[in-house]
């Protein structure tokens, strides 16, 4: 039985090259604070957050809704959009109970990244306190992003839709 539906984004040409292979599941790819490390301000942070691999992805598709809620969030959700790529496959799957997967609220870093928190560390240590399991997520976050950290595999996965820069297809 499901918990609910994960929306996750990847360029429009990583999503050919696995479904082509079938034989490859969708793997988590980075850290949480994988970016953060190369500026040296994760030291004092829990190894999940600094070195285990997850999948982003959206809680039932609020990617793209929850997110536009004002244009701040908005421009953060065309950030990510933009280090995607131009043409962005929305693949969907089942989220299971069996998945490690977290919910954790982007809008801390995004305030600091907007100038609204002026601690970068305090908006990152926000960020990474936020963490709550998917199954006990109550829809309380500004900007809810899931982290997955098994794999997905393709039999899981379909394809949603696609969107190009700002128009969604």
């Amino acid at each position: 039985m499901a918990v609910g539906k994960a929306y996750h984004y990847t360029k429009e040409s990583t999503w050919k090259k696995l479904f082509s292979d079938q034989n490859n599941d969708l793997e988590p790819q980075r850290p949480v604070l994988g970016l953060w490390a190369l500026v040296g301000l994760t030291e004092s942070f829990p190894g999940w957050a600094t070195r285990d691999k997850f999948i982003f992805a959206f809680p039932d598709n609020l990617g793209n809704v929850a997110w536009s809620s004002d244009a701040r969030t908005m421009a953060e959700f065309d950030v990510l959009a933009r280090d995607i790529g131009r043409e962005i496959a929305i693949l969907e799957f089942d989220l299971l109970p069996t998945d490690e997967a977290y919910v954790i609220d982007r809008s801390h870093v995004s305030d600091y990244q907007f100038g609204l928190s002026g601690d970068k560390r305090g908006a990152l240590t926000r960020y990474i306190e936020s963490r709550v399991s998917a199954q006990s997520y109550n829809g309380n976050f500004r900007m809810p992003e899931l982290i997955i950290k098994n794999p997905i595999e393709l039999r899981r996965i379909r394809f949603h839709s696609r969107y190009v820069g700002k128009i969604l297809i």
